[in-house]
């Protein structure tokens, strides 16, 4: 579990980065000076980072499991946190969208 929670915090650092680098190139356009909308994203954008950093200080503090009750705890607690960032990428890909915020 230790080298998927460190994958997968790498991976999500990268994704952290393109998304930064999306907002700042094309993002300014896309919103429309819509004030929601741009809390939204950087929102998203954070939850990002948070889920990435939080998968790899698992990874640092993980020791491996010698019981086999043990090793099922682990695996089902580390299931739902390396998802996360997964979930959170595809929140910034879909959930704020324009039509979202009109009324």
């Amino acid at each position: 579990m230790r080298i998927a929670h460190l994958t997968i915090g790498v991976l999500s650092l990268a994704a952290f980065l393109a998304t930064g680098f999306w907002m700042h190139f094309y993002f300014p356009g896309a919103y429309g000076g819509d004030g929601a909308m741009r809390m939204s994203f950087r929102s998203a954008h954070c939850y990002i980072l948070y889920a990435g950093l939080l998968n790899l200080l698992i990874a640092a503090h993980l020791a491996p499991a010698k019981g086999g009750a043990r090793r099922a705890l682990i695996a089902a607690g580390s299931i739902p946190i390396i998802a996360c960032p997964v979930l959170c990428v595809i929140a910034f890909c879909v959930e704020p969208g324009p039509k979202m915020f009109e009324g």
